[in-house]
């Protein structure tokens, strides 16, 4: 547990700066902050935190590769390694957006996760111990004859007798064969109230004998008595994963699987795409779009020619740019419909020549023109 506090800390203090430099907090929140070099600081510390808070995730993921069982740890791995990596490209050799806030703050998240379920599970491990204080070191064991001998609990062996004087722990488990008295087994069973004991009962060792002097004859030692099973029980089921942990390594298991599966379709895809030749690129406002090469051709017939908005918010609004560049070659129709002889032209709407394009979409020069 105090490993997840320690890096949470230290991660915690060096995702500020990198929150504060993130495009998307600027953006976010209205304000803009930049020197010379930044992008460089920004990848120094998330490289920190990369290293030394995604150590315990990374080492995880490890074990689960070698265990072929892959899970959450595998699915963390995956993210963080991802974001580290293209980040990294965008600071020195490609240009886009990187990915150092995310990457900062998903580490920070999960060692805070951790950092909780390791607490809880320290909480567990702290009541076993409070389980064992409940056994006593020694006990009074009495001879044939009568006579009282004070021995480790471990020399007893089941037959022996033993005394218990007011207010000790009962050692073991026995049969109480004389004496009465009151027996605290809150502790233990939850029983608030002291339960009176008279021979031919039960004794759990653990338990607080109240104001009377009884006599056991031990019959659980080591791992059998009563405080040994409950807190074997304890510790196995710390061990164990509950049914929904289970299943939520499985759909971690799963979900590593699918985002794989579907970056390498998409990274095919962008490959098969760029044979078959479309071509990829960006306005001045970084809006990404396809151009596919038949765009760049003319009409092969006539004067016609063929000129695409490249732009991918013009294309979302096609009907002002209709407006305004029908507007823009009104003045010129009159000369256009016209030849230099005075002979009269006529538009060639044919969708086979003019491959099917409607007027308002083209720059000047809007129709196939044909000599009548």
């Amino acid at each position: 547990m105090a490993d997840y506090r320690k890096r949470f800390w230290i991660v915690l203090l060096l995702t500020i700066p990198v929150t504060v430099l993130s495009p998307m907090i600027m953006m976010l929140f209205g304000y803009h902050f930049e020197f010379p070099g930044a992008n460089f600081v920004v990848f120094g510390l998330s490289t920190v935190i990369f290293f030394y808070g995604g150590k315990p995730f990374l080492e995880g993921a490890w074990e689960e590769w070698k265990n072929r069982s892959l899970g959450m740890m595998m699915l963390i791995s995956l993210a963080i390694v991802s974001a580290y990596i293209y980040s990294s490209f965008t600071a020195f050799f490609i240009e886009g957006s990187d990915f150092y806030f995310e990457l900062a703050t998903l580490i920070l998240i999960m060692l805070l996760g951790h950092w909780i379920e390791m607490k809880s599970q320290m909480g567990a491990s702290k009541a076993l111990e409070e389980l064992i204080k409940l056994m006593p070191k020694v006990a009074h064991r009495l001879d044939a004859a009568g006579n009282i001998e004070e021995v480790s609990i471990e020399a007893l062996v089941p037959g022996e007798r033993i005394l218990v004087k007011p207010g000790e722990k009962i050692p073991l488990d026995g049969k109480i064969y004389e004496g009465l008295s009151t027996v605290d087994e809150s502790m233990l069973t939850g029983e608030s109230v002291p339960v009176e004991k008279n021979p031919g009962m039960q004794a759990i060792g653990g338990s607080i004998n109240g104001s009377g002097v009884l006599k056991l004859t031990v019959e659980k030692v080591g791992n059998e008595t009563y405080l040994a099973q409950v807190i074997n029980m304890v510790q196995a089921a710390q061990q164990q994963k509950s049914k929904s942990q289970s299943l939520a390594d499985k759909a971690a298991g799963w979900l590593f699987y699918i985002a794989v599966t579907a970056g390498l379709l998409t990274f095919l895809y962008w490959i098969f795409a760029a044979e078959l030749g479309l071509r990829f690129g960006a306005d001045g406002d970084g809006t990404r779009h396809r151009l596919p090469p038949c765009t760049r051709t003319g009409c092969p017939f006539g004067e016609c020619g063929v000129h695409f908005n490249r732009s991918s918010k013009r294309l979302a609004d096609p009907q002002p740019d209709a407006i305004r560049r029908g507007a823009q070659s009104g003045s010129d129709r009159l000369r256009q419909d016209r030849d230099p002889d005075g002979r009269q032209l006529r538009r060639n709407r044919h969708p086979s020549r003019c491959r099917g394009l409607r007027e308002g979409i083209t720059d000047a020069g809007l129709f196939c023109r044909k000599p009548i």
